[in-house]
């Protein structure tokens, strides 16, 4: 298993829906995180790496896995949408 530090960013808010308890908001749209990338090599996949999850402390103080990759974006493409929203 290899690890990397990021800075990413959701494309849109995530919430946490406990039946009961109401949606509590864990990430915010815009706003950068910083985490680790987790990925799993795989011997009879060529010694290729895939993509596993991302862990990030959420809005609410707690240490999550994220799964699924097309929720964030990276760092360098969120700055250059911000870049283009401005021009």
């Amino acid at each position: 298993m290899m690890a990397e530090e990021i800075e990413i960013a959701p494309i849109k808010n995530v919430f946490d829906n406990n039946k009961g308890k109401g949606k509590k908001k864990e990430l915010t749209a815009g706003k950068l995180y910083k985490g680790v990338k987790v990925m799993r090599t795989r011997n009879y996949f060529l010694n290729g790496k895939q993509f596993w999850a991302y862990i990030i402390r959420n809005d609410n103080g707690v240490i999550t896995k994220y799964f699924q990759k097309s929720m964030f974006i990276d760092k360098a493409t969120f700055r250059s949408r911000k870049i283009n929203e401005i021009l």
